[in-house]
């Protein structure tokens, strides 16, 4: 075996392993051999530590020693220490730092221990060289150390297990637009590089005229004098005679 104090060595070299925050999940069972309650149970390592005991406690939402991810080989792997993996020792389940992974593989040979989640069924097995075998829960004493059972075995939790994804809800926004339109009645802080078909409900604060032209004609006149001549008669009669001849008699 290799102490954690050599493998710290290696800890800031690349290892390559596919943990992310998209790949967490909670292994749970919804047997009925563990309180007869409607609780959901899960895998849980008694640490973060080698050699941890590996057993069923009751889902919790943010415990850490519950949460695992798969790493390229399919090996199981706790969030919070990805230098072990869940391996068996003859059928015992425990974590351990005799994992295969892209470094370490380059200095020791060490064994794939790699699990398979067959939905179907609802069963994690793992192929041992004895044939295949299934993580299951002591029917009779469900909080002890798990181990692998044989696919002939009559043990009821092996069909029971459930993978539960972890959300995590992200602190900084997308670079990409979202698919799902926003149901906030809070206008957005953020000015719009698209102009709206709809006009505003609320009049503009800004006190810059806008540079486009209304789209609706004002009941009020302009405060600025226009410097084109309108191609139509104005509504106001004026005192000032036209300075334009004009293509109709006077009446006047």
């Amino acid at each position: 075996l290799i102490s954690n104090r050599f493998l710290r060595r290696f800890v800031n070299f690349p290892h390559l392993l596919t943990y992310n925050s998209a790949t967490t999940f909670h292994i749970e069972n919804h047997a009925v051999v563990f309180d007869g309650s409607i609780r959901s149970f899960c895998i849980e390592s008694s640490s973060l530590n080698q050699n941890a005991k590996i057993h069923m406690r009751p889902c919790e939402e943010n415990e850490s020693w519950q949460m695992w991810f798969m790493d390229a080989f399919g090996q199981l792997r706790p969030k919070d220490n990805d230098l072990l993996c869940l391996l068996w020792e003859n059928k015992e389940l425990s974590l351990s730092p005799n994992c295969r992974s892209d470094f370490y593989t380059e200095f020791f040979d060490f064994k794939i221990y790699k699990f398979n989640f067959e939905q179907k069924i609802n069963a994690i097995y793992a192929d041992k060289s004895t044939g295949r075998n299934y993580i299951g829960v002591n029917s009779v004493d469900p909080f002890t150390k798990m181990k692998l059972y044989g696919p002939l075995s009559t043990n009821k939790t092996l069909n029971r297990w459930n993978l539960k994804w972890v959300i995590y809800e992200s602190q900084e926004p997308s670079a990409e637009p979202s698919l799902t339109p926003t149901f906030s009645q809070s206008p957005s802080m953020l000015p719009t590089t698209s102009p709206s078909a709809k006009p505003s409900p609320s009049p503009s604060v800004s006190q810059i005229p806008s540079m486009q032209p209304s789209l609706f004609p004002s009941d009020k006149p302009s405060l600025q004098p226009s410097t084109f001549p309108s191609d139509k008669p104005s509504l106001l009669p004026s005192d000032e005679p036209s300075l334009l001849p004009s293509d109709e008699p006077s009446l006047l």
